[in-house]
């Protein structure tokens, strides 16, 4: 039996709509403009694919939406779409995140050790994030990087660095990480560490683990307004143990 999968991203300015049958691309509308048009070429652009397939909107085993960074206007219509089919053909609703989606795209046509994708979002800021093609893909795959209660840790090593790093995002729609609790995941601490010690990885990881298990703290930090507060909370707290 055939597996069909609709395919739908408008988190940017592109409007796309695609259709896989057993993994392999078999349909595929897309317009990218200046302006956006979602609202208007949606829904033309999954008859357009369901009809250029060959196939009725009752073939379909699951619809896969973009659920960003990206533009909220967007990302409301195209989850929408997504939502109101999954509920009328009784499928399940598979989200994307549009950064790893990105990263992946990238990743099969260069070569690199970090991939970091980003997304205008608009007043001299954008949406971004680090990947690692290979170990944090793996590491992904070996088991959830979640402690519960909303908090995941995803950590890589890499040789090209020689100090770790750590990127803090405090989202206000949470994730779904695969939690072994089922919840999604609204504080993301991700750590980029140097191929130098394993034991003092561990160590480091051991540090942030025991510190994001303090809800007084992760409370200050859902909190934070900028990232200079939130790596403020962190480093004193680290400091701390340090002393």
């Amino acid at each position: 039996m055939s597996t069909y999968i609709l395919n739908i991203e408008t988190s940017t300015k592109a409007c796309s709509v695609a259709i896989h049958k057993n993994g392999k691309l078999i349909s595929l509308k897309e317009n990218v403009t200046e302006n956006f048009s979602h609202s208007e070429k949606l829904q033309n652009y999954i008859q357009q694919t369901i009809e250029n397939s060959k196939i009725k909107l009752s073939n379909l085993s699951a619809v896969a939406v973009s659920m960003g960074p990206g533009s909220y206007t967007g990302l409301r219509i195209g989850v929408a779409s997504a939502k109101g089919l999954c509920y009328a053909l009784n499928i399940p609703l598979i989200s994307i995140s549009t950064l790893k989606a990105m990263s992946l795209g990238m990743s099969q046509e260069k070569k690199a050790d970090l991939f970091c994708p980003m997304i205008d979002a608009r007043r001299m800021e954008v949406y971004s994030a680090f990947f690692d093609s290979n170990n944090l893909i793996k590491r992904e795959k070996i088991g959830t990087t979640t402690i519960g209660n909303g908090i995941a840790i995803p950590h890589v090593q890499n040789d090209q660095i020689i100090k770790p790093c750590c990127i803090v995002a405090i989202l206000s729609d949470g994730l779904d990480f695969d939690a072994l609790d089922n919840n999604p995941v609204d504080l993301i601490v991700f750590l980029i560490l140097p191929e130098v010690s394993k034991s003092e990885n561990l160590q480091i990881l051991a540090q942030i683990s025991r510190l994001l298990r303090n809800t007084e703290i992760t409370d200050k930090l859902r909190g934070c307004k900028s990232e200079e507060s939130a790596f403020a909370i962190i480093s004193q707290h680290l400091k701390n143990k340090a002393a």
